[in-house]
């Protein structure tokens, strides 16, 4: 059951957010975001060598987040990519069935939002499709976490209207959503 409503929040998110023909004015509120995926998630108990694999993956969203922070559209569309062969690349194979299910819903988000900012050329667009999938990597290490070493879930209050999370390495901010013009707004709302 707790599968089965993963996949919906997944498939939500995917099928609402991820063409790129879409403004973020046509976005609502209404979609969900990485607390109400949390909320329908379970934790799996992972081998070492899976979240070693994840860990490896991350990297790439971590260098894209950074070339968010330094609004550079050329090496967003570049660590977009990296990020995006990476976590195609993520071996599931010791993993059991239904966390390799979920697994593929949190990929599935994500290179739906990988490929729409591939598909932009304004970086505001491209800062919208990264906040969805930030939303599926926060709940995706949610569940299959604990790494190897401390994250945080850091928010800016200042993202259309509105909130946005992302995932860093780091405790200092360094604001994906809004790069050279606050890069320090921001706070940690918790660690993992």
């Amino acid at each position: 059951m707790k599968h089965s409503t993963l996949f919906l929040a997944a498939a939500t998110l995917l099928f609402s957010c991820g063409g790129s023909d879409h403004s973020h004015e046509q976005h609502t509120a209404a979609e969900p975001g990485a607390a109400e995926i949390r909320a329908t998630g379970s934790e799996f108990e992972v081998p070492d060598s899976f979240v070693q694999s994840l860990e490896s993956a991350l990297d790439g969203y971590f260098l894209l987040s950074a070339a968010f922070a330094d609004t550079d559209a050329e090496s967003v569309m570049e660590q977009n990519v990296q990020f995006s062969n990476s976590i195609s690349e993520t071996d599931t194979s010791e993993l059991e069935a239904e966390a390799t299910e979920a697994f593929a819903d949190f990929r599935a988000i994500i290179l739906s939002q990988s490929e729409s900012i591939s598909q932009e050329t304004d970086i505001e667009q491209m800062r919208y499709h990264f906040e969805y999938m930030s939303d599926a990597v926060i709940a995706m290490v949610d569940s299959f976490g604990p790494l190897s070493y401390t994250v945080y879930v850091q928010r800016c209050p200042m993202v259309r209207d509105g909130s946005a999370d992302w995932l860093s390495a780091e405790r200092q901010i360094t604001n994906p959503y809004h790069g050279n013009r606050m890069l320090r707004c921001g706070t940690v709302v918790r660690e993992m």
